[in-house]
């Protein structure tokens, strides 16, 4: 089982564990030639040699989620770890159709079809860090028929 043929008929290579099964590397597994598994990561990740897993480069992961009555943005990795952006009065449904995060200037567009709007929001950004306060929204274009998307 070290990946040569050291029998004419390649019998002492039969019935041997591939050095590449599920789980040796989180992304990428190259078998060399003398048996063993070789991890890499894909580009934008980088490979921790001591448990051969890979881990995003950049700044934390965040999704922005939008509902009925708000807007925010949840960090994934952190448990109970939200920031509200934008909340809707009580007696205001918010009807998002569409939503769009430009992150070269911490822009936040969103269609609403209840005030038949295209808003945004910009949120104050420190490096990676996403500051809270008051965040207000404003306009894009207003009286639209039926705002579907951005």
């Amino acid at each position: 089982c070290d990946g040569f043929n050291d029998c004419e008929d390649n019998s002492d290579e039969f019935g041997c564990t591939p050095p590449c099964i599920f789980g040796v590397c989180s992304q990428i597994c190259v078998e060399s030639k003398k048996g063993s598994a070789k991890c890499s990561c894909a580009e934008g990740y980088s490979l921790d040699l001591q448990n051969n897993t890979c881990t995003a480069q950049g700044p934390p992961p965040s999704i922005i989620l939008a509902s009925d009555s708000d807007i925010r943005i949840m960090m994934p990795y952190k448990t109970q770890s939200q920031i509200s952006l934008l909340t809707a009065s009580p007696n205001h449904k918010i009807d998002f159709m569409d939503v769009f995060w430009d992150p070269q200037s911490s822009l936040i567009f969103w269609t609403d079809r209840h005030s038949k709007k295209i808003i945004f929001i910009k949120l104050s950004v420190t490096g990676a860090q996403l500051n809270q306060g008051y965040i207000h929204s404003q306009d894009v274009i207003s009286n639209l028929a039926d705002p579907k998307g951005i």
